[in-house]
């Protein structure tokens, strides 16, 4: 009798405080499969990355830096950038029909250098603007030991627009104004006289640039073509001064340069900026820029102007900022 009633107690002990076999194990209890898949999405959207503004404007994660390589430089996000390169393009005068002396005496000229200067800024969207300097002075002696000089030089105001094709590679297109002013000297030694003449024109520019990531940088091709309008003149005087003979040539002309381009590029970060180094070749073609078949000679009557060019290498360096 007492051992029936003592079970009855402990029954009651169990069922008061909500105690179950099931519970008294060491089995851990029962979790539904829905309850690990909402702790998981919970814990992966806390992690998630902070949207950026480049996210905002559907920009590639990198944004865009005045190369536009991107990720060709590191992946890094800039919201626009400006920019400064400096080029030191080593090339060689050349002439249509080779270079001559006021008596019609061949010369040479060699390499040179003739550096390239540029400044602009690119946005978070690809666009933007730049100026460029370009300056080539040298002379030479031609076979009789009459001098030969050339000076060039070109500015641009350009706008531009960078464009993401695919994952690896971006064009750019622009286009803009350039000014231009070309000057040659030659001189006579028999006869003490020395030839002045050149043009100076304007007008517009257009062009494209194609970069493409290799290796550790960039592979680029660049095209520029200008049409320019302007005047050019030459003067005939002797060694003291005197002018023998001014008369202006080809007033009112129709000038056209092209430029072309290739090379590699480098880039690296340094603080909070980019600098990058590149190596190529360039070509450079002016239509009727040089004196030549002048009437003050004995080159012949048939041509006031003729073609010229520039070719060589070019090293540059270059900081975003």
């Amino acid at each position: 009798m007492c051992k029936c009633w003592l079970h009855w107690m402990v029954a009651a002990a169990l069922l008061v405080f909500g105690l179950s076999p099931a519970m008294a194990t060491d089995e851990p209890p029962a979790v539904d499969d829905n309850d690990y898949f909402e702790a998981f999405t919970q814990t992966t959207v806390a992690e998630e990355k902070p949207a950026t503004i480049a996210d905002d404007l559907g920009m590639p994660e990198y944004g865009y830096d005045k190369s536009g390589k991107g990720k060709g430089k590191g992946g890094h996000c800039r919201a626009g950038a400006f920019f400064f390169d400096i080029d030191f393009t080593y090339v060689r005068f050349f002439q249509e029909g080779g270079v001559t002396d006021i008596g019609g005496d061949p010369g040479d000229f060699n390499m040179k250098l003739a550096p390239r200067f540029e400044l602009g800024w690119f946005g978070v969207n690809g666009m933007g603007a730049r100026m460029r300097y370009w300056n080539y002075d040298q002379s030479t002696l031609s076979t009789d030991g009459d001098g030969i000089a050339v000076d060039a030089s070109t500015f641009d105001l350009e706008i531009a627009q960078r464009y993401e094709i695919g994952c690896h590679t971006t064009l750019e297109t622009f286009g803009g104004v350039r000014y231009v002013e070309f000057q040659q000297g030659l001189t006579d030694l028999a006869t003490d006289r020395l030839l002045v003449g050149g043009l100076t024109a304007g007008g517009g520019t257009v062009g494209f640039e194609g970069r493409r990531h290799c290796w550790c940088g960039s592979v680029y091709a660049r095209g520029r073509l200008s049409v320019l309008y302007g005047d050019a003149d030459a003067t005939l005087i002797d060694t003291v001064g005197v002018v023998v003979v001014d008369q202006s040539e080809a007033l009112g002309n129709i000038y056209t340069q092209t430029e072309l381009g290739i090379g590699y590029e480098v880039s690296s970060e340094w603080g909070n900026s980019i600098v990058s180094a590149r190596i190529g070749a360039e070509w450079h073609h002016w239509a009727n820029a040089a004196l030549a078949d002048n009437p003050f000679g004995g080159i012949g009557a048939d041509d006031q102007l003729e073609d010229v060019g520039f070719a060589g290498l070019v090293l540059g360096l270059g900081i975003d900022f």
